[in-house]
């Protein structure tokens, strides 16, 4: 049931006025003269504070002068815990108690009836500490992940390490049949309660949705910190579908230093956008910026028109591990020149390529790898380039194709069996359909040039090699690995044997494998 008690303060100016009336007499006699008094103007007294509960008037407070800050009034309710005064009788804006009032002002206090909440949170986030590099917003929630409630209380706590640059909300999840882990209650920069006592450690970034209270927290300082999410679930509206509940709040504490030593992360740059990875993360050497050794970092792809793209930040640590590092760059960050190649959506800060071409960018990172500058050229005479596709692997189907070096191999490899054919739908997306897979068969797509009937001499003819780093995120994860990663593998390995058709897109150079239809 939906239970709500409030406290609200009228609050009124108030002046004093002395007046001294006069005296009449209807005597003949001259009166004797009365004392007079010079009027004095009207003190101003301040500003009045009021206090209210349930529609009662519980305390006022006059402030000594308009500017003041009122006592925290310590309301006790007959039941249940006091919550807080507040500017809106929603409980849409909590008092501060620091913030200078220039004018009459109501305070609304809530008053909660303790009701248990069930639900489980979790830090659900992205960046390159510990418990954030494992999180993926929430697409592998784990124990490391999960708030501690406390007995009795609907208090829930976490206490880690975080890094410059993270990123998190807290969430709960609903299972469903479709994704096990789809968000519920999400909880993020405008839920915090002490946030003035945070702005040089923490701050509002992009969110999931325009209320700020569901913007992702980021953490600007290296750090230990505990994070505590109180919610008060008698409060919840019954007819709430976009699950916001005034009362919930979060406060966050820096303890010091991160307890663990932090571990050394490599930093790279990597492309995102519509149509070139349909907003997915594709990690490849297509997408991501070289390294050219001078601290600048270049990328050179071919772009259609009107393509919307950003560029992200993946850290890898020291065991190999990835993580996203929310260092994202965008328009915002390209020079003036290079500003006259694109346009941005009216909201927001990506890139629109304006006309197709051949662009090179060269990134700058900023200091402390913040978000640095970017600057771009394009050769618009520059095609798409178009390859012969063949798949090239350890099927272990009929004919006995093996990566094995031989002539025969290398002959093989060129024939039809193997060839990726044209999409009837789609002229960039090439496809190859009815492929058995044996167990921990392995493959790559090798792309010669076109028309080419034998490998070449060493291979000269083969112009590219596509693997797992390829792969769409669609795939899936019981079917399809890379083969040992770890050990720089990352052919496609089959974990389930059948007999599967193949897609490549050209273009994206995303390849998506679904089981022969």
């Amino acid at each position: 049931m939906f239970k709500k008690k409030a406290f609200v303060v009228l609050l009124a100016a108030f002046g004093l006025v002395a007046c001294d009336p006069a005296a009449t007499s209807t005597s003949s006699t001259p009166p004797e003269p009365t004392p007079t008094s010079t009027p004095t103007e009207s003190e101003e007294t301040g500003v009045t504070i009021t206090y209210q509960v349930d529609g009662k008037t519980v305390h006022t407070e006059t402030l000594a002068e308009t500017g003041g800050v009122p006592t925290n009034y310590a309301y006790t309710p007959s039941e249940g815990e006091f919550v807080g005064w507040y500017l809106t009788p929603t409980f849409s804006r909590i008092y501060d108690f620091k913030t200078p009032l220039t004018e009459d002002t109501t305070l609304f206090g809530a008053v909660s009836i303790y009701q248990e909440d069930t639900r489980v949170f979790y830090l659900a986030g992205a960046g390159t500490s510990p418990v954030l590099s494992t999180s993926s917003w929430g697409d592998n929630p784990t124990d490391a992940h999960k708030l501690t409630k406390e007995a009795n209380k609907n208090v829930f706590t976490i206490t880690t390490d975080f890094y410059a640059n993270d990123q998190f909300q807290i969430t709960s999840f609903k299972e469903t049949e479709t994704d096990p882990y789809a968000w519920d209650w999400q909880y993020g920069v405008g839920y915090i309660i002490n946030a003035s006592e945070l702005s040089d450690i923490v701050e509002g970034a992009g969110g999931i949705a325009a209320s700020n209270r569901k913007s992702n927290i980021k953490i600007l300082q290296d750090g230990n910190y505990t994070v505590t999410l109180k919610t008060y679930p008698d409060h919840i509206d019954p007819e709430d579908t976009e699950h916001i509940n005034n009362l919930d709040n979060i406060t966050i504490k820096r303890n010091g230093d991160p307890v663990e030593e932090k571990p050394e992360t490599t930093l790279a740059y990597y492309i995102k956008g519509s149509k070139i990875t349909n907003w997915q993360n594709q990690l490849n050497v297509t997408t991501r910026f070289a390294d050219q050794q001078d601290g600048t970092y270049k990328l050179i792809i071919y772009l259609d028109a009107n393509e919307e793209f950003m560029f992200h930040t993946i850290a890898t640590q020291a065991d190999g591990s990835t993580a996203d590092a929310n260092i994202y760059i965008n328009y915002t960050n390209l020079d003036t020149a290079s500003q006259a190649l694109f346009t941005k959506p009216e909201n927001g800060n990506n890139i629109i390529a304006k006309e197709a071409g051949e662009y090179t960018f060269l990134y700058t990172p900023g200091a402390d790898n913040a978000a640095g500058s970017l600057a771009a050229t394009v050769d618009k005479t520059k095609t798409l380039p178009v390859y012969d596709y063949y798949l090239n692997g350890t099927m272990a189907s009929s004919d006995g194709l093996s990566w094995t070096p031989s002539t025969v191999h290398d002959n093989d490899i060129l024939k039809d069996t193997y060839k990726f054919t044209v999409s009837a739908t789609d002229p960039r997306v090439y496809e190859l359909k009815g492929i058995a897979m044996v167990a921990n068969a392995e493959f790559a797509i090798a792309g010669f040039t076109a028309g080419s009937t034998t490998v070449g001499d060493g291979w000269s003819n083969k112009a590219a090699d596509y693997n797992f780093t390829y792969s769409d995120t669609a795939n899936s994860a019981d079917v399809w690995e890379a083969a040992n990663p770890t050990g720089g593998n990352y052919n496609f390995k089959c974990k389930v044997a059948g007999t599967y058709d193949l897609s490549y897109n050209v273009y994206s150079h995303i390849i998506t494998i679904k089981a022969a239809a």
